[in-house]
């Protein structure tokens, strides 16, 4: 299944394309040429101390309640109808960490004073953030899981600290993930698939299939451009704290300038 405009001009630029074997690390003054091409990278940024995040924190979020994602989100079809959410403080969720039932802090907005706090100038160094959405922050301990899916554009995710594996598949595997158009808000081309990769029988079928899935980790000052149109499973592997920012309709996915 292919729906949306984007994604369709993204498929056909990259269903002939050759998809390296990993994702490479490379220099942030050579995103801009890697981004072209369509292909994922890591870049990495200054590292800030304990105590600069927890004054991040506390000046962001002070003892305000956010949102936090409970349950099994790890499962395509409770993602898509059985989405679980309560409200608590970012202290209240540290100290029920580990908990039984997942809580996640995941998708809460953020401003961009808070991302330059954290990660330093790189936001100016990818173009300043009239090019992105306002950051969003993901903050959750062993076991928190994102369903395959894809979203609608370019995606830039900062691990502040931390550490989470992502499990990457190009757009010309999208005919084989059974992707489900959610359109969650105008414009947006964001899709679940159904298969589970929690089960690594299924990974495993996809892989048969011709698929050609890219597995990295990302670590403390480590930042995933993730270019639009690539579906991602990502399993959070330790206590980490992820800032994302994707770019804004206004600015179309860089692979398709």
């Amino acid at each position: 299944m292919i729906e949306g405009d984007i994604f369709r001009k993204i498929y056909e630029q990259m269903a002939h394309k050759q998809i390296g074997w990993d994702v490479p690390s490379i220099g942030i003054e050579t995103l801009n040429i890697w981004g072209k091409e369509g292909q994922p990278a890591i870049v990495t940024f200054a590292q800030c101390s304990p105590h600069e995040i927890k004054v991040a924190f506390e000046r962001e979020f002070g003892s305000r309640p956010v949102k936090v994602r409970s349950g099994d989100y790890g499962s395509p079809e409770r993602y898509l109808t059985d989405r679980k959410e309560r409200q608590m403080t970012v202290g209240a969720l540290l100290a029920s960490m580990p908990s039984p039932d997942d809580l996640y802090m995941a998708n809460e907005q953020a401003s961009f004073t808070f991302l330059r706090m954290l990660t330093g100038r790189v936001l100016d160094e990818l173009g300043g953030e009239e090019l992105f959405e306002s950051p969003t922050v993901w903050l959750g301990t062993t076991g928190a899981i994102t369903p395959l899916h894809k979203d609608t554009t370019d995606n830039f995710a900062f691990h502040v600290f931390g550490k989470k594996t992502w499990i990457l598949f190009s757009p010309r595997d999208a005919p084989l993930l059974n992707l489900r158009s959610v359109n969650d808000r105008q414009g947006s081309e964001f899709c679940v698939s159904s298969h589970d990769l929690r089960t690594p029988a299924v990974l495993q079928e996809l892989i048969s299939a011709g698929a050609h899935p890219l597995t990295c980790q990302v670590g403390r000052t480590e930042c995933l451009y993730l270019p639009a149109g690539w579906s991602h499973f990502v399993v959070t592997e330790e206590l980490t704290l992820m800032i994302n920012i994707w770019q804004n309709n206004l600015c179309p996915a860089r692979v398709l300038r």
